[in-house]
């Protein structure tokens, strides 16, 4: 979520709709993802029940690390694998934690760890490095969770709430620092919202905690620009590539409430959900209120690439 992770503070704006497009109850859904038998923790496969770590462990006290997530399919890989352990080692310079995986060591870690749990369908896979106990030492942590993006979402689409928010510089990496993203994502669900997007004291929305957004106008894809704080996504960038494939246009341009209210269509991005219509926001209708064309044409645009571009190695 844009804004400085650690700091940030939240304030919900207008009325909140009830499960949106969603079904079931967000706030179930909220951290209560199936757990996988195994883990990969410094290199070993173990129970999840048996791994530990130190409670000294400045990751654990202040947050000090990074992470990537991916959506994982079994035999196959993940999309674009080798952007997420170069954005994974641009965090982890930035924090002064090394040394970062090498792009080999991320990969064979996560196909590892998807094969001694041999899930039946495509799971998300989170690869964690936090500071040990001693510098250069590291704790890395691998782990499998469901997707918990169902069909109805994407056929109905969801629905947001807005926070303010913003600014700081953990803000360009994904780092440990989440409390405030997991703050935003309570405050959603409690809503009945699938997602919180933070707007900064302009009134200038920024991204979803965790997402980018883009809005439609026009025919025309819009998302808010790199160099305001927000996390440049990986599936943000494909999107954009995208566009231009499908003669859609596709730019960055500063983004207002507003904008957002009175888009045709909208829609989040992230790696594990790839294009998700967002159809609704704080108990308004986007647009129709329904999936738009230009959304749906990008998304099934998104969902070949991904299938493409598939690799076990990065």
């Amino acid at each position: 979520m844009g804004g400085q992770r650690h700091r940030r503070g939240l304030r919900p704006r207008g009325g909140v709709p009830r499960n949106h497009g969603q079904g079931e109850s967000p706030i179930r859904r909220l951290g209560s993802a199936r757990v996988y038998p195994y883990v990969r923790l410094n290199g070993s496969i173990t129970r999840h029940e048996d791994a530990t770590i130190s409670p000294m462990s400045p990751g654990f006290l202040y947050g000090d690390g990074a992470f990537e997530t991916v959506r994982w399919v079994p035999g196959r890989g993940a999309f674009r694998l080798s952007r997420h352990a170069a954005r994974l080692s641009r965090a982890l310079e930035f924090l002064s934690i090394s040394p970062a995986p090498t792009s080999t060591e991320f990969a064979d870690a996560m196909r590892e760890t998807v094969e001694v749990n041999a899930p039946d369908g495509d799971v998300a896979v989170r690869l964690t490095v936090a500071e040990g106990e001693t510098p250069g030492n590291p704790t890395v942590l691998v782990m499998l969770r469901d997707i918990s993006y169902t069909r109805e979402m994407y056929e109905r689409g969801v629905s947001a709430t807005l926070l303010e928010g913003g600014g700081g510089p953990l803000t360009k990496h994904k780092s440990l620092n989440y409390a405030a993203h997991w703050r935003a994502r309570r405050i959603a669900a409690i809503g009945g919202h699938a997602e919180a997007l933070a707007y900064d004291a302009r009134g200038n929305i920024l991204e979803g905690s965790t997402s980018n957004l883009f809005i439609v106008s026009q025919g025309k894809a819009m998302t808010p620009p790199s160099d305001m704080p927000l996390l440049p996504g990986i599936t943000r960038a494909a999107v954009i590539e995208l566009a231009s494939a499908e003669g859609i246009v596709a730019e960055e341009r500063v983004l207002s409430r507003p904008d957002l209210r009175h888009a045709d269509e909208a829609f989040l991005t992230n790696a594990v959900a790839g294009a998700l219509p967002l159809t609704g926001v704080d108990g308004d209708a986007i647009g129709t209120g329904g999936v738009g064309s230009v959304t749906a044409r990008l998304a099934a645009a998104y969902r070949r690439a991904a299938a493409d571009e598939l690799d076990t190695r990065a």
